[in-house]
């Protein structure tokens, strides 16, 4: 009975020793496992937080690149209408110096009521020189009438000295005159086209003592033609220097 009453007691220590050491094991489990998961969400959450911070360092380079081009395009902005002030300074400038020039040039320029005189007196060569010529006689072998006291063709040009230089006088009148043995001979023929002023003109400066005035003549004796006439001042007086019709 004692024997008996010693082994039973042995199987409930052997019992309780096994359920012991089982319970240990489980625990040590169950430890480890709760070790592994605090890992696991301890890796999920540098995860989450290097992918954060990788989101928010590329959303913050894009901003900052977004507002470096903004600059650069704002700097490039600002350059442009600096250029374009600089330049409607310049053309600004360049404007009032040309206005500057053409008041001067204006102001410098001599009006065309100095030359109309010239070119009366121009008009006028046949009154000039009427009360010089006898016209009750025609000289047949001169073609002409004869001047009074006019003697050469030089002596001719001289009597329009006061308005135009010897060579135009030449040019208008060495075919309407001849030279006899001694005296000079008026050829009865049309006048020169004389300046109208009602015609259109336009006076043009060619330096500061030489100006062109052109004409665009027009009557029933010569039809139309262009008249240039060119005023040279000799010794204080402006004078005729160049005729050319066409």
């Amino acid at each position: 009975m004692r024997n008996i009453l010693i082994s039973m007691l042995f199987f409930l220590f052997l019992a309780a020793g096994c359920g012991t050491q089982e319970n240990v094991i489980k625990d040590e489990n169950i430890q480890q496992g709760n070790a592994l998961h605090r890992e696991h969400v301890s890796n999920i959450k540098e995860k989450e937080t290097v992918v954060l911070a990788y989101e928010t360092s590329k959303q913050t380079n894009q901003e900052m690149n977004v507002d470096d081009s903004t600059d650069k395009l704002k700097t490039s902005i600002d350059e442009v209408e600096k250029y374009e002030v600089q330049d409607d300074r310049l053309k600004e400038s360049d404007e009032k110096q040309e206005n500057k020039l053409d008041t001067k040039k204006e102001q410098d320029m001599v009006s065309e009521a100095v030359f109309i005189p010239v070119l009366n007196k121009y008009n006028q060569m046949y009154d000039i020189i009427e009360p010089n010529v006898d016209q009750s006689k025609l000289y047949e072998e001169y073609v002409g009438y004869k001047f009074k006291t006019i003697k050469t063709k030089e002596q001719l040009y001289k009597e329009f000295s006061d308005f135009m230089i010897s060579e135009v006088a030449r040019s208008l009148w060495s075919d309407y005159v001849n030279e006899g043995e001694d005296a000079l001979y008026l050829i009865p023929q049309d006048g020169h086209p004389k300046f109208i002023k009602d015609n259109p003109y336009s006076l043009k400066k060619i330096n500061q003592n030489t100006y062109q005035l052109t004409s665009n003549h027009q009557c029933e004796l010569h039809g139309r033609l262009d008249m240039v006439f060119t005023f040279t001042q000799i010794d204080g007086k402006w004078k005729i220097s160049k005729l050319d019709v066409s």
